[in-house]
């Protein structure tokens, strides 16, 4: 029976026989091969064999290229909060340009003015992105113009592609391509080439990691493969059930692997078999957790989603509109997309509503940190929003 009023609702969360565990994370890769083999595409790589597929084309109108989108390295993130898939690229121009793609068919939805400046066209065609989730700032590597080791740290706005320079990665020997961001302990770690290490093929690719401060670059170890530096450009991923760090390198001059990363020492294990050349040599990687539900903004805005901690009793108290009746579900998401909790509330007639949570799964507490709420209605994203859980 419906109710005709809803001042507040207490919803616990779902008991294990109705929770659905987190399955396991998709791993997305840009790189070259395309349909046309002109521009770079959109693929899945299968974390455990390393076999891609691809997702579709990348392409852009801007440039005086038309269609023509490099983004054949480090260069592609995630944010969770808001469900956005970035990449780093250039256009048939050379210029640099942050885009935001569709991880459903690899289109570009948007593309955000060159992050570079105007006096370092180019900057980041070989560059790397990363999201970092606890800080919630978008990193990227590049060239620059300023200083010895021609590769750079920067910070870009994701809503202008602005990027401001923080420091050169270090002196001359050391340039940085990919990187990614350890979700767990927020470390900045770079897949580049130094000089630090010569091993005996001659190749120079190896694992840094930066200062977000400063820019500056610390050698941690030689990735051991046989073709040294073709490692140098790949992006890294974090798996979010495992933290297991993933890179891509060569099996050939021509064929591209899947490898696992040690954070310790910068060697890199092979997964799986060698792949086809798709995407090259090297390629950008982010993993994107699973039951990940999209919101759009205009959604959002039909349906403000809020949530408001109560520092007295721990509770979070979400408030939203409906308008018309409709089966209510509350997602909590983690930094790395998965699901940590569910809670179900019913059918809700059309109107406000208020409904509370603990912060708790089966009796547990969740961990301190920041989450994503997502609103459905009916199995239809109304509304998304930021929860802090402290102790």
């Amino acid at each position: 029976m419906r109710n005709s009023v809803l001042t507040f609702v207490f919803v616990t969360l779902l008991s294990l026989s109705s929770f659905q565990p987190a399955n396991a994370a998709t791993l997305y890769a840009v790189g070259g091969g395309g349909p046309s083999f002109l521009n770079s595409g959109l693929w899945t790589v299968d974390p455990l064999t390393g076999a891609v597929t691809l997702v579709g084309g990348m392409s852009t109108g801007i440039g005086p290229f038309g269609s023509y989108l490099t983004i054949y390295n480090g260069g592609l993130t995630y944010d969770p909060h808001l469900d956005k898939l970035y990449a780093l690229g250039c256009d048939g121009a050379a210029v640099s340009w942050l885009y935001q793609v569709n991880r459903a068919n690899g289109n570009v939805i948007q593309s955000i003015v060159s992050p570079a400046p105007a006096n370092n066209t180019g900057a980041f065609c070989s560059g790397g992105l990363a999201y970092d989730v606890q800080t919630h700032v978008l990193y990227a590597v590049g060239e620059t113009n300023t200083g010895p080791g021609g590769t750079g740290l920067w910070t870009i706005d994701p809503n202008t592609g602005a990027g401001t320079f923080v420091g050169n990665a270090g002196a001359t020997g050391m340039s940085v391509y990919g990187i990614g961001i350890d979700p767990q302990t927020g470390v900045l770690y770079g897949n580049g080439r130094s000089s630090h290490y010569t091993p005996p093929d001659g190749g120079w690719s190896s694992l840094i990691t930066l200062d977000k401060g400063t820019g500056l670059g610390t050698f941690v170890g030689y990735h051991g493969l046989n073709l040294g530096g073709q490692m140098g450009y790949s992006g890294l991923a974090f798996d979010p059930a495992s933290n297991t760090m993933y890179g891509l390198g060569s099996s050939s001059a021509s064929q591209q692997k899947l490898y696992t990363v040690n954070k310790g020492t910068g060697q890199a294990s092979p997964v799986g078999g060698p792949q086809a050349p798709n995407i090259g040599v090297a390629g950008a990687l982010v993993f994107v957790g699973p039951d990940v539900v999209g919101v759009d903004d205009e959604a959002v805005a039909r349906n403000p989603f809020r949530a408001q901690r109560k520092p007295s009793s721990g509770v979070i108290l979400f408030s939203f509109s409906l308008e018309r009746s409709a089966d209510i579900t509350i997602t909590i998401v983690d930094v790395s997309g998965r699901n940590v909790a569910r809670l179900k509330s019913g059918e809700r007639e059309a109107g406000p509503h208020e409904i509370s949570w603990n912060g708790r799964h089966n009796d547990s507490r969740i961990a301190s940190g920041i989450y994503c709420a997502r609103l459905t209605a009916d199995g239809e994203a109304i509304g998304r929003t930021k929860v802090l859980i402290a102790r």
